[in-house]
C-alpha cells in the first residue's frame, strides 16, 4: 500500500498532535485526563465527573466523588497556559474551544454538569384547549443558564 501526500502529511500531523498533547499531560498527570480523541487536526475531551470506584458506595449505589465534572473542565484549561478559550454552548453541552500549539482543543461536557439552572421571572403563554373553546392563559418559569468563564 502506498500513501498519498495527504495521507502522508495528515499521519505526521497526527504523531506532531500525540506528542504535544503527550507533553501536557506528563506535565500534569494528576489533572489532565487522555483526551477522547487524537486527530491530525486537534484533541477533544468530554469533561465528566470523577468516581472513586476504589472506594465503598453509600447506601444509593454512589461513589465518592473526586472531582465533578466542572472541576475537570476547568483543570483541562489551566493545563494549557496562553491559549484563549472560545466558549461552546448548545441546548445540551457547555465547554471551550481554543488552539494551542497549533493544536486545536476542544473540551466539552453536559451543560447541566456544569452550568446552574436559574429562574430568572415568569412569562405568560396560551394554552390551546378546544377549538371551540380557545385558548386560555397560563404562567410558566423562564430560566437562564450560568456557566463558569
Amino acid at each position: 500500500m502506498q500513501l498519498d501526500a495527504y495521507e502522508i502529511e495528515s499521519s505526521k500531523k497526527w504523531m506532531t498532535n500525540v506528542q504535544l498533547i503527550s507533553q501536557v499531560m506528563r506535565a500534569n498527570p494528576e489533572i489532565l485526563p487522555a483526551p477522547n480523541t487524537i486527530t491530525s487536526y486537534g484533541a477533544t475531551w468530554n469533561a465528566y465527573a470523577w468516581h472513586d470506584y476504589d472506594a465503598k458506595p453509600d447506601d444509593n449505589g454512589e461513589y465518592p466523588l473526586i472531582a465533578s465534572a466542572q472541576d475537570v473542565l476547568l483543570s483541562i484549561r489551566k493545563c494549557f497556559s496562553g491559549v484563549i478559550w472560545e466558549k461552546i454552548a448548545t441546548d445540551y453541552n457547555y465547554g471551550y474551544r481554543g488552539e494551542w500549539r497549533g493544536v486545536q482543543l476542544t473540551i466539552t461536557s453536559s451543560r447541566d454538569a456544569v452550568c446552574e439552572r436559574v429562574e430568572i421571572g415568569t412569562e405568560e403563554y396560551e394554552e390551546p384547549i378546544t377549538e371551540t373553546i380557545g385558548t386560555v392563559k397560563k404562567t410558566r418559569p423562564v430560566y437562564e443558564w450560568r456557566c463558569p468563564e
